[in-house]
């Protein structure tokens, strides 16, 4: 778990494994989440002397990366307040993990239903790279590869990393062995933990009676021989199916031939692994016949179903690869696509914005327009008046030079009979004959 100390190293989005104790998953698992936002710490309430130890502890909200829960019949990822003592970073992928070599009674971390889970090493297999894990929680026995299904466990203390040792065993002999015989260990469900910090847990071992090799899987009841290939032996169940044959007729079965080994369905009952195996072929044509039909506008979750149909394929022995790949080449084409649609919808947006921009500056035209036009008659009308005032400005001034050269003829006059009235006036007292004078 981690330390208040190192809240530090879990920022807004930044990716962490939460414990199952936390409140979802088996007992025992780290599951893969984001950190959403690191939320305020809680208040005290009134009359207590302080916040207790979880109110004083960071909460921070996580998304699951994988755990997914139904909201209104739609699955979506699950968004929890977890506790800072429940998370820790993701531990470090070791460098050769690919060409590490287990032994039995390793302890391994089992990435099993979407976690990763405690699990001890029974036993190394005959094919690279692969082996028998006890799974503590659920109780199973299974077959792994190094990887991607298995990695060396390690603990977050004090802000570092801490390899897990082998788990101390106590080996409580509860069958004698047979003579002759060496019986195989199996491993219980039994788990004892002291509770504290980077303490390690220890796992019980037990004899169990076996014949040869042959290991008798808890819970199951289903023999495995690991000296037999693996091919003969998880197919036999298979060989008279008249089922079987007519899968196998198939048309992709004869482009891509198929030797499944089915080795997960041997931790089944024995009544379900034919079904299980036909469901399994039959899972295989409808996959490939769904991608044959797949359309560009199918939704993402149909391309995320598939991949994950053919992974769970590929740990029963199919060879999908080809598939897989028309498959991602699909999805390469889809996402470039839709890349080319968000484009084309932008441009067409832009071009709606412009042309309603466009419609906008029309009719702000329009109106410009109607004003010079406005003005233009105003103008001509004005250009109209001054041809009028300029025409009667000059008729008056012919009329002005007119009266005034009237003037000038009347002044003489006007002198002449001045001179006259002074001449009139000034002469001796005469009869003088009646004046004829005109005003």
């Amino acid at each position: 778990m981690a330390s208040s100390g190192d809240s530090d190293l879990f920022g807004k989005g930044s990716l962490v494994e939460v414990s199952s104790e936390a409140g979802h998953g088996f007992p025992g698992g780290w599951y893969l989440a984001k950190i959403l936002e690191r939320l305020p710490p809680s208040t005290p309430s009134p009359g207590t002397s302080g916040s207790s130890k979880k109110e004083k502890e960071a909460t921070f909200l996580v998304e699951y990366e994988r755990l997914r829960v139904k909201i209104n019949n739609v699955k979506t990822k699950l968004v929890k307040a977890v506790n800072f003592e429940f998370i820790r970073p993701v531990p470090p992928r070791p460098p050769n993990l690919k060409h590490q070599i287990f032994e039995p009674n390793d302890v391994v971390d089992v990435y099993h239903v979407e976690g990763w889970r405690p699990g001890v090493v029974f036993k190394a297999l005959d094919e690279p790279g692969c082996y028998s894990v006890k799974l503590k929680n659920p109780p199973h026995l299974l077959i792994c590869y190094r990887s991607p299904d298995l990695r060396p466990p390690l603990d977050w203390v004090h802000g570092k990393w801490v390899p897990l040792q082998k788990q101390q065993k106590e080996v409580a002999t509860s069958n004698q062995k047979r003579e002759g015989g060496n019986p195989s260990k199996s491993l219980l469900a039994g788990k004892e933990c002291d509770r504290i910090e980077g303490a390690v847990d220890k796992m019980i071992v037990e004899d169990c009676a076996t014949t040869g090799d042959d290991l008798v899987g808890e819970s199951t009841g289903v023999a495995m021989n690991y000296d037999m290939p693996y091919k003969d032996q998880n197919m036999r169940f298979l060989e008279d199916s008249p089922v079987l044959q007519f899968i196998q007729a198939m048309d992709i079965f004869q482009s891509i031939p198929q030797e499944p080994h089915f080795r997960p369905l041997a931790a089944c009952e024995e009544v379900c692994r034919e079904g299980l195996a036909l469901g399994h072929m039959m899972t295989f044509v409808n996959v490939t016949k769904k991608i044959s039909t797949l359309q560009a506008s199918a939704p993402r979750n149909d391309f995320d179903s598939l991949l994950k149909f053919l992974s769970e394929l590929e740990l029963h022995g199919f060879n999908v690869e080809a598939v897989r790949s028309r498959l991602l080449v699909l999805q390469s084409l889809k996402d470039s696509q839709e890349q080319l649609n968000r484009k084309q919808e932008k441009i067409e947006s832009e071009i709606i914005e412009q042309t309603h921009e466009r419609s906008k500056v029309k009719v702000e035209l329009d109106e410009v327009i109607k004003d010079l036009k406005l003005l233009e008659d105003k103008k001509r009308e004005v250009e109209e008046k001054k041809a009028r005032l300029i025409s009667m400005n000059n008729e008056n001034d012919s009329e002005i030079a007119k009266l005034k050269s009237g003037i000038g003829s009347l002044s003489e006059e006007i002198k002449k009979v001045d001179k006259e009235f002074k001449s009139v006036t000034g002469s001796p007292w005469k009869k003088w004959p009646t004046c004829n004078c005109r005003p």
